[in-house]
């Protein structure tokens, strides 16, 4: 028995020699001694070349060599790409064979490959700006989407890409969606300069809005001026109270303002002239004209145009100090039209005269009939077209002081003594059908 476990003894001894002696013939193994790839941070399907060299041991071959990446198998090649932004790999297994004591070609561990066998890869995509760069804004306005895209190697659009927007914008976070595109907006109540960027954590780099929210101001002075009368413009363009906003273009023109200064009828309206009309701010963001107005009264509207938006200011054209002759006793205010309602309108001087006149004849002619007070003035006079085309005949008419006197029924004996009174106050002119009074 003490012989046989001796003999077990040593057929143990002989394995574990032969095991030992086994590992030994293995345990230098092949060596990956070049494994480089031309990026490690390529572009969604970017080619990456890759160079590969193998070197096997004494008594070793290298059978094959096979890239794998984290979206599959390659096979012996030398450049692959890559589908998804994010992290991935490039990884190298070996297959490979050792001569075994008795000359036959064993398989070997592929794990048992030293060397770098494994290049991590961060994947990107590109990013450009598609539109709403350099926009010009006016305050409290809506601006264009500020929008990118994503894209490829090939310029083709990458879906499902997180962009952020640093800045003032209504959302900060977009996906790009199946086309590549990611948009926001811009979201401000204050004008300035603005820098919005947008990058991402699988973006190659970054991209940045350049955005001005500006405002502007229009000056008149006067705000009141008199028929055929000049005043001054001042156009003042800021981002912000430090940032005048110079070399700008600027439009101007103008409109009448729609049933002012008495005028209810608004077709083909005349209305006066900036001059010049156009101009370029300077170095305070300031534009500077004078605008003329023409014989119609009422309110014209200064526009100015600047980057495709309009900005208005209102000037009052007006002959001023003129006060509406009121209802009273001995005349009856007539005349008023639709496109002329209120068409009793003179200085006080004037007023006061028709009134006296009035009560004069009363005095004369208790009985009498009521005297009929036509035309005056509109309310801010200037141009008083009766016949609603912005043309005479009513050559006067424009400064309160006139008033056209219709005879009614009063008899030549009435007339005649109502000469004498308004030669009292004024001058009568007969024009046939009535008497045109001054004051």
């Amino acid at each position: 028995m003490k012989r046989f476990l001796i003999k077990i003894g040593i057929v143990i001894l002989i394995c574990v020699a032969v095991i030992i002696i086994s590992k030994e013939r293995i345990i230098s193994c092949p060596n990956v001694e070049v494994f480089t790839a031309s990026t490690t941070s390529p572009l969604v399907y970017e080619p990456v070349n890759i160079e590969v060299k193998v070197v096997p041991q004494e008594k070793q071959r290298i059978k094959s060599w096979n890239i794998i990446t984290k979206e599959g198998e390659w096979g012996e090649v030398n450049t692959v790409d890559f589908a998804d932004v994010g992290d991935n790999y490039i990884k190298i297994e070996v297959e490979w064979e050792y001569q075994d004591k008795d000359g036959n070609w064993v398989g070997g561990d592929s794990n048992l490959v030293t060397g770098t066998k494994e290049i991590p890869i961060q994947v990107y995509a590109d990013i450009y700006i598609s539109s709403g760069d350099n926009q010009r804004v006016v305050k409290d306005k809506e601006a264009e989407p500020l929008e990118v895209y994503v894209c490829d190697y090939y310029f083709d659009g990458v879906s499902g890409v997180k962009i952020d927007f640093s800045g003032p914008v209504k959302i900060a976070s977009v996906t790009s969606d199946e086309f590549g595109y990611a948009s926001t907006e811009l979201k401000t109540d204050t004008a300035g300069k603005y820098e919005i960027t947008a990058s991402g954590d699988d973006i190659l780099g970054s991209v940045t809005f350049d955005e001005i929210v500006f405002e502007v101001n229009i000056s008149i002075s006067p705000t009141t001026i008199a028929p055929l009368g000049t005043t001054n413009l001042t156009i003042t363009v800021t981002a912000g109270t430090v940032n005048p906003m110079s070399g700008w273009d600027v439009s101007l023109s103008a409109e009448g303002v729609a049933n002012s200064g008495g005028h209810f009828h608004n077709e083909n309206r005349p209305h006066g002239t900036p001059r010049p009309n156009r101009g370029t701010t300077d170095i305070n963001g300031v534009v500077t004209a004078f605008y003329q107005s023409t014989e119609v009264c009422g309110k014209d509207r200064i526009i100015a145009t600047i980057e495709g938006y309009e900005f208005t200011a209102e000037v009052n054209v007006s002959v001023g100090n003129l006060i509406a002759l009121s209802a009273g006793t001995g005349y009856t205010l007539v005349g008023q039209t639709t496109t002329h309602p209120d068409n009793h309108y003179g200085t006080n001087t004037t007023n006061n005269a028709l009134i006296n006149i009035a009560n004069d004849f009363r005095r004369e002619y208790p009985n009498g009939p009521n005297l009929l007070y036509n035309d005056m003035s509109l309310e801010q006079g200037g141009l008083f077209d009766i016949n609603a085309n912005w043309q005479e005949p009513h050559k006067s008419h424009r400064y309160g002081a006139n008033c056209d006197f219709n005879f009614g029924t009063l008899t030549q004996e009435q007339l005649d003594k109502l000469i004498d009174i308004i030669d009292d106050y004024g001058e009568r002119l007969d024009e046939g059908n009535h008497w045109h009074l001054t004051f």
